[in-house]
């Protein structure tokens, strides 16, 4: 398991961008990637998911920053994400430990062509935790 990743919720990815990077030396990676339902499925929303990847100041490999709409979470919310060798084996460590599904286990495709499957959790506190895994 490895710690790659916070998400923070928001209603205007762009406004929120050009804070980090004028405020805090942050870079945009990557800029708004639309994902289809079948992500929205593992968020436990409905709408349409997109994000803008931030990279943190002297960070090389990350962890990176993740501004995303569509999950359904008031914009401020955070999420921590966390790459697994199994999704299913690390949700059900999470259950067993106190926390609960908030989507379900969802296979997608990335607009980059890589097939990945994840479910967003919440702790005891209600805090999303999204398990992450590459599948192809």
């Amino acid at each position: 398991m490895q710690f790659v990743q916070v998400k923070l919720a928001t209603d205007d990815p762009d406004r929120l961008a050009q804070f980090y990077v004028e405020g805090l030396g942050c870079k945009v990676v990557r800029q708004t990637v639309s994902l289809d339902q079948a992500a929205a499925s593992g968020a436990g929303t409905n709408e349409e998911i997109t994000i803008t990847i931030l990279s943190f100041p002297g960070a090389v490999e990350g962890p990176n920053l993740e501004l995303i709409t569509g999950t359904g979470l008031e914009s401020g919310g955070g999420v921590l994400t966390f790459y697994v060798d199994d999704v299913a084996e690390a949700a059900e460590c999470v259950a067993a430990a106190g926390g609960s599904y908030r989507g379900e286990i969802t296979e997608f495709v990335a607009p980059n062509g890589g097939t990945f499957r994840f479910v967003f959790m919440t702790d005891p506190e209600g805090n999303v935790v999204d398990l992450f895994q590459a599948v192809g």
